[in-house]
C-alpha cells in the first residue's frame, strides 16, 4: 500500500452516516472530531428538549465551533503581536545602550 493513499472511512454523526477518505494520520482526529459534534449536540438537545430537529442542534454546533475559533483566531493575533512589541523593545533597547 503506498503513502499516497488515503484510508476510507465512516463518520457518524447524529442519525447520518458519513464515508470519507481521509489520511491515515488524520484518522483519529476525525474520529475524535465526530465525538465531540455529537456529545455537543446531544448537550444542546437535552437543554432544548425534543422540539428541535437535528438541523437545529448542528446549527448551534456549528456556532459554537466558530466562536471557539474566531477566539483562538484573536488569540493567536494578540500573542504575535505582543512578541514583536517586545522584540522591538529589546532592540530599543539593544539600541538605547550601544549610542549613550
Amino acid at each position: 500500500m503506498s503513502e499516497n493513499e488515503k484510508l476510507s472511512i465512516t463518520l457518524k454523526i447524529l442519525d447520518r452516516s458519513y464515508p470519507l477518505k481521509v489520511e491515515w494520520s488524520d484518522e483519529e482526529k476525525f474520529r475524535k472530531s465526530a465525538e465531540r459534534i455529537n456529545d455537543l449536540a446531544k448537550k444542546f438537545e437535552s437543554r432544548f428538549g425534543n422540539k428541535n430537529d437535528n438541523q437545529d442542534f448542528l446549527a448551534m454546533v456549528a456556532l459554537q465551533f466558530a466562536h471557539k475559533i474566531i477566539e483562538l483566531e484573536q488569540h493567536t493575533a494578540h500573542t504575535t503581536s505582543t512578541a514583536t512589541l517586545e522584540k522591538i523593545c529589546e532592540e530599543l533597547d539593544e539600541f538605547i545602550k550601544t549610542n549613550q
